[in-house]
């Protein structure tokens, strides 16, 4: 039995390597979503960035897990800094 199947979660690690996590913050930040602390439909609006979160380690994993998903259902972008409250 796995931790998903246990849990209802898994943490896996090492998805993304040091230059594909560096890749996605640099497009994030280029986005035009700093300022913001949240964007609905994250990975809808911003295709790049879709791009680059699904790597071939993710969509593998994913495929395991649910052979028929074709696409993410929602993606939420939020970075709210703690003094925001």
């Amino acid at each position: 039995m796995t931790g998903l199947q246990e849990k209802g979660f898994e943490i896996i690690e090492n998805i993304y390597s040091k230059k594909e996590a560096n890749e996605i913050i640099e497009v994030v930040e280029n986005q035009a979503v700093r300022g913001r602390f949240g964007v609905r439909e994250f990975l809808f609006d911003n295709p790049l960035i879709a791009e680059k979160v699904f790597n071939q380690k993710l969509r593998k994993i994913i495929k395991n897990i649910s052979p028929n998903c074709t696409k993410s259902i929602k993606s939420i972008y939020f970075d709210k800094p703690p003094n925001a409250n």
